[in-house]
């Protein structure tokens, strides 16, 4: 039986003690279920570029050296994905 990365149940409890500890607990397993996730969509997506015979094609991600402009764009969504992740922490003091 295959379990969906999607499946999985986390009931109203306390994780960590109180409220504020308690978002935060369920935001980093909510992040972690995210990257589990696109996890397993890249190693699905980089065995099907790969071709008989042929370097693999995660090789070829891994060596990548990206040039001035696919590294602008790296270095944007990562800002994006930070500063996001940073506001909800931020919206949720006081």
């Amino acid at each position: 039986m295959t379990v969906r990365p999607d499946s999985f149940n986390f009931p109203d409890a306390v994780h960590l003690g109180s409220g504020t500890t308690d978002r935060l607990a369920r935001a980093v397993i909510t992040l972690t279920k995210e990257l589990c996730i696109l996890t397993d969509r890249l190693i699905v997506i980089e065995a099907q570029l790969s071709k008989p015979g042929e370097t693999p094609f995660h090789e070829g991600v891994d060596t990548c050296q990206p040039d001035e402009a696919l590294r602008r764009r790296i270095d944007a969504a990562t800002s994006r994905i930070i500063n996001a992740v940073m506001t909800d922490f931020a919206d949720g003091q006081g």
